[in-house]
């Protein structure tokens, strides 16, 4: 198991004085029943990032996800995430790589996005005004506003991917993070989604994290990588880190 690396051009953003410092990674461990999976991890990632998470199944991508997410404790080390330069709780919008939702309950996409509203209140009956106003200002940013009264079940790939999105929006979120998000889409629908990341990136400067294991599928916003492999975390560039030189040396074809 190795320890993170990071590439010149990775250290180089760390004196970008002109963005603040969004997420900090020291010393960390990650893993289960006090086996290590991920060791060593120190990194720094600014805010108004699009990263992408990548690496081939079963080297760790959601071991660390999951560290990110608060849901896998570290065993060493910390993660600390920042708002202005200061230590806080996230805001982060997650879009699963599956939802599940039960057919007996026929939501409409309306209904899905409205539960990204519920936070503390999820079991009230009284849904607000201003819960339905977020829920469609929502829909809006995602092209969906048009389609909130479609069952979820019905919908294609894409627009439960956008739907699915509009909910993570509806959080009010300072970053979206997306577990394998091409999944069960097609090229058109991918490259939609590729242009409303862009949009949510630059225009609302939410920071976009995406995991993947298909490298073919990193669409063109990403201009940083965090690679998963050997108990190991590399952060650096898409120019270096997605070279054709670099892949075959992740996948052993040197």
């Amino acid at each position: 198991m190795g320890t993170v690396k990071e590439n010149d051009s990775a250290k180089e953003k760390k004196g970008d004085k002109n963005k603040s410092v969004l997420l900090k990674i020291d010393d960390l461990v990650l893993g289960y029943h006090d086996i290590p999976i991920l060791k060593n991890i120190s990194l720094e990632i600014q805010e108004g990032v699009c990263i992408c998470i990548l690496g081939p199944n079963g080297t760790g991508k959601t071991t660390l996800l999951k560290g990110l997410l608060g849901l896998n404790v570290p065993m060493r080390g910390k993660i600390t995430w920042y708002c202005d330069n200061k230590p806080v709780k996230p805001q982060i919008g997650y879009v699963p790589q599956k939802e599940y939702l039960d057919p007996a309950y026929p939501l409409t996409v309306y209904e899905v996005v409205l539960m990204g509203t519920y936070r503390g209140n999820a079991l009230s009956p009284f849904i607000s005004h201003s819960q339905k106003e977020t829920a469609l200002k929502a829909l809006e940013e995602v092209s969906m506003k048009d389609l909130s009264s479609m069952l979820f079940s019905k919908c294609s790939g894409g627009q439960r991917q956008r739907t699915l999105i509009a909910r993570a929006l509806a959080t009010k979120p300072k970053i979206l993070v997306l577990d394998e998000f091409t999944m069960g889409i097609d090229i058109s629908a991918q490259k939609q989604l590729t242009e409303l990341l862009t949009h949510l990136n630059e225009k609302h400067n939410i920071s976009v994290i995406l995991v993947t294991q298909d490298v073919k599928a990193v669409p063109g916003i990403v201009k940083e990588v965090l690679w998963v492999h050997g108990g190991s975390v590399e952060h650096g560039s898409v120019e270096e880190l997605l070279s054709e030189e670099y892949i075959d040396k992740i996948y052993g074809r040197e």
